[in-house]
């Protein structure tokens, strides 16, 4: 019997604040650690025209790109695998997956000096950022489910090497299928805007310039959306 471990494709960069360990475990060698971490970044503010500042200038700026999301769901998938040969093929008779699920949210520090409306609107406001957060987090963990199944079905003729390759072939295959279904869940719910995660302001809107925010007047409109 031999020994791998093979690590696959860190995403995004997190920060951690807590963190809730759950173990699954199936009949037949198999396991499944989840990670799920939790970091919240303070802002503060009186007013909706504060906190919209804040947010814009702490959050975490998303990997790949200089746009910042007020929150993000990160992730990364790790696998640990016994070889054993069954007559002349060689099989994964036990696996151990490692799901770290890394969500970073804002926290109104002062959220008390903000009068009734404003906490009220932040509250909603924050109930929909976590639904649409939760949201990629049960893609992911479906998905790793799946995969654990589906590498007990990988075989190989020629040895345990060749056997892990095969396995490591499959889970950056499934990584890439994990990321495209998060990245379709993003454009159904539009960032989140459809599940409400946007904050509302009657007669106000932040407008870009350059490297400047302005004021400008509307009706009604959405001041900011954060999620990813």
């Amino acid at each position: 019997m031999n020994f791998n471990l093979i690590k696959n494709i860190r995403n995004k960069l997190f920060w951690l604040s807590f963190v809730y360990i759950f173990y699954f475990v199936d009949v037949g060698g198999a396991s499944v650690k989840i990670n799920n971490n939790i970091k919240k970044y303070e802002i503060q503010g009186n007013d909706y025209f504060a906190i919209v500042l804040e947010i814009q200038s702490k959050s975490p700026l998303h990997n790949g790109s200089k746009r910042n999301f007020g929150s993000t769901t990160d992730w990364t998938i790790s696998w640990k695998g016994m070889c054993e040969k069954k007559m002349k093929q060689y099989q994964i008779n036990k696996v151990n997956l490692v799901v770290d699920i890394n969500t970073i949210l804002p926290k109104w520090k002062n959220k008390t000096k903000g009068g009734f409306k404003n906490r009220h609107e932040w509250n909603r406001f924050s109930q929909a950022l976590n639904v649409h957060e939760d949201g990629h987090k049960k893609i992911i963990l479906k998905e790793a489910r799946r995969l654990e199944r589906s590498i007990f079905k990988v075989e190989s003729n020629k040895s345990c090497k060749d056997l892990y390759q095969n396995v490591n072939i499959l889970v950056n295959k499934r990584i890439d299928e994990i990321k495209n279904k998060n990245r379709d869940y993003d454009f159904k719910t539009d960032y989140g805007r459809k599940q409400k995660a946007r904050v509302h302001h009657p007669g106000v809107s932040f407008t870009k310039v350059g490297n400047k925010t302005r004021l400008s007047t509307t009706s009604f409109t959405d001041w900011y959306n954060p999620t990813h």
